[in-house]
């Protein structure tokens, strides 16, 4: 008995040890950071786009027609429903709603953004805040999946290679 007693403590010191090794650590951040990567491309490649619903009921509903453009609202003018807002469950299953009833015939291609927005908010951020491309720009390159790398060798490629890519 004594000697199982001392074995499970040598077993539960070598697995403190371990815990609190940097290999360990390193090993944890990086099966993290796989799997994080894993689940964001496993998401670029079943979403196809993202919407503001409320920039689009804003853009396309008038103002007379609503009280004011909660989802709650909306979703009771226009899908006929009265929901306890912010149950997440409730509020994806009423916000697929309304979609499919009232916005899905409003949204244009405009209205659309890709899942990479806001990578591509990052990736050009330096570009954006220098002013030297606007929001709609950076937006058309992250769609035509270009990066800082592809502006920087056009125009290693050619002097005019900005404005053959950034051009009309």
């Amino acid at each position: 008995m004594a000697n199982s007693a001392v074995r499970d403590k040598k077993k539960r010191k070598k697995r403190k040890e371990k815990k609190h090794s940097k290999e360990y650590k390193v090993s944890r951040t990086q099966k993290k950071r796989n799997r994080n990567t894993n689940e964001r491309k496993h998401l670029e490649r079943e979403v196809k786009g993202l919407i503001d619903t409320m920039k689009v009921a804003r853009k396309y509903i008038p103002k007379h027609d609503v009280e004011h453009f909660k989802q709650q609202t909306l979703v009771k003018q226009f899908v006929g429903e009265n929901y306890l807002a912010h149950n997440a469950i409730e509020d994806v299953d009423l916000l697929k709603t309304l979609y499919d009833s009232k916005l899905t015939s409003l949204v244009k291609s405009e209205d659309v953004f890709s899942i990479l927005y806001h990578n591509c908010m990052d990736f050009f951020s330096d570009l954006l805040s220098s002013k030297i491309v606007s929001r709609p720009v950076c937006m058309q390159l992250e769609k035509d999946g270009m990066s800082l790398k592809h502006l920087k060798l056009a125009t290693v490629r050619d002097v005019n290679g900005l404005n053959y890519v950034l051009g009309p």
